[in-house]
């Protein structure tokens, strides 16, 4: 959907993700703050929630930043990090989702 392609957008080019990829063999790690930055609270849970369903999807994979004493970092602004592990479009509109059930 629109967020999804939007969060996947903030990654830069394909050709970016994949030379970052081997260079490090690892996805570009964002802060989800940076992600959400400038945005209004709905805007935030809007993207949050599609950046779960990317999670879901395999787009991406959520972190939990950690300090140098290994516990969860207590920073709303740095604290949860977005990994793309894929462009791949994997997901689907949910209302084309919702009608296949309904068809069947």
């Amino acid at each position: 959907g629109e967020y999804g392609d939007k969060i996947i957008g903030v990654y830069g080019s394909k050709e970016d993700a994949e030379r970052a990829k081997s260079k490090k063999n690892k996805g570009k790690v964002l802060d989800f703050g940076a992600l959400s930055q400038g945005a209004d609270a709905a805007e935030v849970c809007r993207l949050f929630l599609a950046m779960l369903q990317l999670a879901n999807y395999g787009n991406v994979e959520i972190h939990v930043a950690r300090g140098a004493d290994g516990l969860v970092e207590n920073d709303p602004e740095n604290g949860l990090q977005c990994e793309l592990l894929t462009r791949e479009k994997k997901f689907a509109s949910m209302n084309s989702s919702m009608l296949a059930t309904v068809q069947q």
